[in-house]
């Protein structure tokens, strides 16, 4: 397994223990009893300073809003059952600080709202107009 896909899948096993509410004690308490059934690589990110990202799950889609190697705020979306992520590049552009936290989420209408890239600056925040479809 290469090494990106290794850090896709820290970065989206953290965030979805993190999401469950486990504590960093008990999660790596449990990590012995964690199987991984399947390595997907997302896309390459910056490892020069720590930020977090976002992860979301449906039943039937995946989403992983992230900041891409160029450093522009990106949304990743695939169907559980396919290994291709469709991307979509947001107009905003973080610099160099680890206080530009993402959050993701989607309301009952199945709109996604993201929001992030706001150290210290104006709101920054997207949504869909209609059912996230793609």
């Amino acid at each position: 397994m290469s090494l990106l896909k290794q850090i896709a899948l820290l970065l989206l096993s953290a965030g979805l223990l993190h999401g469950c509410g486990l504590s960093q004690r008990k999660a790596q308490a449990d990590s012995d009893s964690i199987q991984i059934l399947e390595s997907i690589e997302v896309d390459s990110v910056p490892a020069d300073f720590p930020v977090s990202f976002a992860s979301l799950f449906t039943n039937e889609r995946q989403y992983v809003a992230y900041y891409n190697k160029d450093r522009y705020m990106t949304v990743a979306a695939r169907h559980v059952t396919d290994d291709q992520w469709n991307y979509k590049v947001l107009p905003t552009r973080v610099g160099w600080d680890s206080h530009h936290s993402i959050v993701m989420t989607m309301d009952k209408n199945r709109c996604l709202h993201v929001s992030g890239n706001m150290h210290n600056d104006t709101l920054i925040y997207f949504t869909t107009p209609m059912e996230v479809e793609t």
